[in-house]
């Protein structure tokens, strides 16, 4: 059965300027592709949340082009961007970077580095930053790296992670590790060494970070219910515990954050490309 990917979303990105383009891709090893500028004046609100992703994030200045290569955080982030500038970033899946970079998950962490001294593609960086269309972006980026539209396992220990990543993602992260134990047939202490050297995250963390993200997707679209619904159906023990951890993901809690989906009215500021 074909897995269910929860993709990776960053509402505070969103919130951060009038319109936020986005560009889904499937069977990749990305999410989405997206560009927006940032307002002014940068909300009280921003920074990343855990999303169990790296983002490759450009700085469309031709003065000053940079990019970099962001490991994904464990809680809530200050914000890294500055106002009234023009960004482009692709945002990638776990396990991804070694087909785009010289450097592994394990490796980057949490870290923010020069994408420049990492990618197996430098000299494409200036040309994506310089470039005004989002369209054309998309297309150069695909030009310097051919792979990223084939999700491939090339040695034994990328399959066994592949493998441990479906079971998480089709289960929302209510996957326990007795499960995975059963499926995969391997005990749980080669399955998280593995995991930890290849995506740089233990499973248990990963796990929560997307129970947390489908909830994200649920408040979103604004079908998630009661919160005390939503808690029992992404698998928290009570509506205490999901408050908690969304709090220590996101900095805000589960009805703050209601009332920002509807103040800036979420939805209409993503422009699918």
């Amino acid at each position: 059965m074909k897995s269910k990917i929860i993709y990776p979303i960053q509402p505070f990105f969103v919130m951060n300027t009038e319109e936020y383009y986005k560009h889904p891709v499937r069977d990749s090893i990305g999410a989405h592709f997206y560009r927006f500028r940032t307002k002014s004046r940068l909300k009280k609100e921003n920074g990343a949340v855990p999303d169990g992703t790296a983002d490759i994030i450009f700085r469309c200045d031709a003065n000053h082009p940079q990019a970099i290569l962001a490991g994904g955080v464990n809680s809530k982030e200050q914000n890294i961007f500055e106002a009234d500038t023009d960004y482009f970033g692709i945002r990638l899946l776990p396990g991804a970077l070694e087909q785009l970079c010289v450097i592994s998950g394990g490796e980057l962490g949490d870290h923010l580095v020069d994408f420049s001294d990492v990618s197996r593609q430098p000299a494409a960086i200036e040309k994506i930053c310089t470039q005004h269309s989002f369209e054309n972006q998309i297309a150069l980026f695909l030009n310097a790296f051919p792979d990223f539209t084939e999700r491939q396992a090339k040695t034994r220990q990328e399959e066994i992670c592949l493998a441990i990543l479906d079971c998480l993602y089709r289960f929302e992260g209510n996957c326990t590790m007795s499960r995975l134990e059963n499926e995969l047939c391997y005990s749980r202490q080669h399955l998280s060494r593995v995991f930890k050297g290849f995506t740089g995250m233990e499973i248990k963390q990963l796990s929560m970070i997307l129970r947390f993200q489908s909830s994200l997707h649920k408040l979103n679209q604004g079908d998630g219910g009661s919160l005390a619904s939503l808690s029992a159906a992404k698998g928290y023990y009570d509506q205490a515990h999901f408050q908690k951890e969304f709090l220590k993901f996101s900095g805000i809690t589960p009805a703050h954050y209601q009332a920002l989906i509807r103040e800036y009215q979420y939805q209409k500021r993503i422009k699918l490309v």
